[in-house]
């Protein structure tokens, strides 16, 4: 019974040395893993210090895991879910350009205004030339002519205008003989301004319902906006009070009859 009695008791003490040294080996365990960082390489690395800068954690954060073999890509949820934000602004941005960019439009009811009559045989109006020299000041007697000057202007610039200006009156002078000509030899004419197929497709068009004789109001017309509703308002009409053009170079012809210094002359 002794002998039994003993060996119990030897068992015992081993049971409690081999307990202890366990706890040993997990406290320095714990304690290695709180002084010092892994580097991330297999098997836990070499266990030197790693000091990581915030840029590289912004940068690890954003792109680690995605589309690595093992991955997660859970690391990439909150880079990804800025990425839809950052494509709106940009989208709000384009939107905002384009609208600036946008033709000025005319309502219903400023389409119907006393401006944009049609001009009536007994109108005088002569509008008074200005150091401007704007392309419809000699050609107010023919309504036709400034409508389709500010068609050529579209897109352009009187500079690019001015050189073929004369040869197309001489091909097209008036409304009646345009609808005679042939299109393509409008287009090759007008071929320097850009969109020459389209602008000669317009001005054709223009030309066959600008003479008929149930329009009451320019803006009715195909192709006329507000830039030449006005143009022909101010330079056909006399109705130059009535409007507020918004074409930078329309815009100074308007703002010298508006000074009346022409009336003085």
């Amino acid at each position: 019974m002794k002998r039994f009695a003993l060996e119990k008791q030897n068992q015992i003490k081993s049971n409690l040395m081999e307990g202890g040294a366990e706890k040993k080996r997990r406290r320095e365990s714990k304690k290695k893993k709180k002084d010092f960082e892994c580097d991330g390489k297999a098997g836990g690395g070499h266990g030197r210090p790693v000091e990581v800068s915030a840029s590289v954690m912004g940068l690890f954060s954003e792109f680690a895991f995605t589309g690595c073999s093992g991955g997660t890509g859970q690391a990439s949820s909150s880079a990804s879910s800025t990425r839809p934000s950052i494509k709106k602004v940009e989208r709000e941005e384009e939107a905002q350009k384009k609208k600036r960019k946008r033709s000025p439009r005319l309502t219903a009811a400023q389409m119907r205004d006393v401006a944009y009559l049609r001009r009536r045989p007994n109108n005088r109006w002569i509008p008074p030339k200005s150091p401007h020299e704007l392309l419809q000041e000699n050609h107010y007697h023919d309504p036709w002519r400034v409508l389709v000057i500010c068609m050529l202007l579209n897109c352009t610039s009187g500079g690019q205008v001015r050189p073929i200006l004369n040869d197309f009156f001489t091909l097209c002078p008036d409304a009646k003989t345009t609808t005679n000509v042939d299109q393509n030899e409008i287009a090759q004419l007008t071929r320097s301004l850009g969109f020459k197929n389209t602008r000669a497709e317009k001005i054709k068009r223009l030309s066959e319902i600008y003479l008929q004789e149930d329009w009451t109001h320019v803006t009715f017309l195909p192709g006329v906006g507000k830039y030449a509703a006005d143009a022909y308002a101010i330079f056909c009409t006399g109705r130059w009070d009535r409007v507020v053009p918004e074409d930078h170079m329309l815009t100074r012809y308007w703002e010298f009859l508006r000074k009346g210094r022409w009336i003085i002359e």
